[in-house]
């Protein structure tokens, strides 16, 4: 017989091994409320309008309550047709991270990217740059930003003082351009 702290502490107790049960018990009711809840959403706009969503909703709502509780991390969505609700998608929270001031912005993620741009007053695309071409990130009041760099200058170098820059991107005597995120303040890096 084991004592009353193996009994509690041990990966193989009852108490941890009844925890943990209820905790996959939880995370599949969830997300069998939640495959109930997107099929009833499907039908919206259809002549087949799932009229227990509402009931299937609240259910779902219960579900994610309890599961929270017991330390859950599965993914779900429990907003209603005007948008009012909570979601969670810890997938998107794994794949990106914020950035720093003094990081530079990895390439994959800026191809794919979207700035605002002080140059054009409007949203361009990051293969409209070259990141060779980009400053390591820098902030201020506004949020983070980066500026294109001329072809003399090179990012973590002494701060560029010329408006004007010459490189292959933008070519001779050019603006010098201002990017920041489209949306939010910060960048993003994968993990």
């Amino acid at each position: 017989m084991s004592s009353p702290f193996h009994q509690q502490f041990s990966a193989k107790s009852p108490l941890l091994q009844a925890k943990k049960s209820q905790l996959e018990r939880a995370n599949a009711l969830v997300k069998e409320s939640q495959a109930d809840v997107d099929a009833s959403r499907a039908t919206f706009g259809t002549k087949n309008v799932d009229e227990a969503f509402d009931r299937k909703l609240r259910v779902l709502k219960d579900r994610v309550k309890k599961a929270n509780s017991l330390g859950s991390d599965v993914d779900y969505d429990t907003t209603d047709a005007s948008d009012a609700g909570e979601r969670r998608s810890s997938a998107l929270k794994q794949r990106f991270k914020n950035t720093k001031p003094g990081d530079l912005i990895d390439e994959s993620t800026h191809e794919d990217a979207t700035y605002k741009s002080n140059d054009l007053k409007s949203q361009i695309s990051g293969m409209k740059y070259n990141v060779e071409n980009l400053s390591e990130i820098q902030a201020d009041e506004k949020g983070q930003f980066m500026t294109t760099l001329d072809e003399n200058e090179t990012y973590g170098g002494k701060r560029p003082t010329s408006r004007t820059v010459t490189n292959y991107d933008q070519g001779e005597g050019a603006v010098r351009d201002t990017l920041r995120p489209f949306a939010g303040k910060t960048f993003k890096n994968p993990r």
